[in-house]
């Protein structure tokens, strides 16, 4: 599903998990007693965050292409590969 969303809605997603006021990252570091981060305006922290947000959006196209193979494998090919235990030399 991430593969056919656009990357502004990418970017409103990781814009609100990531706020500094409503964000549930920021919101579980201020139960453990951490400062919140603005992540999204941090230098230290956006490459790291596109680099996530670019994988998450293409292993979506990775699974259609994936899963577009596996359906694509002919039966008979199960078939012929399975091997008859006990008949050793």
């Amino acid at each position: 599903m991430p593969h056919f969303l656009s990357w502004v809605i990418i970017g409103g997603i990781f814009t609100t998990l990531l706020s500094p006021n409503t964000g549930i990252i920021n919101y579980i570091r201020q139960m453990m007693g951490m400062d919140s981060i603005y992540y999204m305006a941090s230098e230290k922290h956006i490459r790291g965050i596109l680099v996530i947000a670019s994988i998450w959006k293409e292993i979506g196209w990775s699974s259609i292409i994936y899963l577009a193979a596996i359906a694509g494998i002919d039966p008979a090919l199960y078939e012929a590969a399975l091997i008859p235990a006990g008949n050793g030399p």
